[in-house]
């Protein structure tokens, strides 16, 4: 009898930490709880392109799994809640997991010049060069004149050096909502693509808030 008693404390208090730290997950993360009384409940993950799910069953099982946008299961694990302290350690690595998996939208970085002609090269080069170090940038070539209708959807705008002299207009057209930079001769009319793509790594653009501390 005093077992169950713990049982169900355990169990009642797993599901509020989960569920009550929701807050200090990443903020693209939509969290859930259904209740299947008197079997349990449920914590569902929503993570862009992955779903999670933690099953609370009433005898004491919790259950854990994550499937991508193609229901391909990627994670399961079953276990007997012995303790908070358990139960919160195998967590960590469910959201781990989850995150890890989860495909996120590439940053969008609009490299600008005068008429777009310089630029279009130069981010078909750089491009390959991102495809070879597998990483999620997408650079979009524009001329200056076009950027008025097309910085609403990116992450920083890079200005090659002949138009760095509109850096506070471009900063104007964006209303200070993204970054502006400009790209120095000693990388753009070098055609150094790695500078530039350091340039970018280093300046710390990022789609998605930190993660909290859970």
């Amino acid at each position: 009898m005093v077992d169950e008693f713990y049982l169900d404390v355990n169990l009642e208090l797993f599901v509020q930490w989960l569920f009550g730290n929701k807050n200090k997950y990443d903020h693209n993360i939509l969290c859930t709880l259904k209740s299947n009384e008197p079997y349990g409940k449920t914590i569902t993950f929503n993570y862009y392109n992955i779903s999670g799910s933690i099953v609370i069953w009433a005898n004491g099982i919790i259950e854990e799994q994550i499937f991508d946008d193609e229901e391909n299961l990627l994670f399961y694990l079953h276990y007997k809640l012995v303790s908070l302290a358990q139960g919160q350690k195998l967590f960590y690595d469910f959201y781990d997991s989850l995150t890890k998996h989860t495909k996120c939208p590439p940053l969008k970085i609009i490299l600008c010049c005068s008429g777009g002609l310089s630029s279009s090269f130069f981010a078909n080069k750089l491009a390959e060069l991102i495809s070879l170090k597998h990483l999620n940038y997408e650079i979009i070539p524009l001329g200056f004149y076009q950027l008025n209708s097309s910085y609403l959807d990116c992450d920083a705008i890079y200005l090659a050096p002949q138009i760095s002299y509109l850096e506070p207009q471009a900063m104007n057209i964006v209303k200070n909502t993204v970054p502006v930079h400009c790209v120095t001769p000693s990388v753009y009319a070098t055609y150094n693509y790695r500078g530039l793509l350091d340039m970018i790594t280093n300046e710390n653009i990022s789609k998605t808030k930190e993660n909290g501390t859970i």
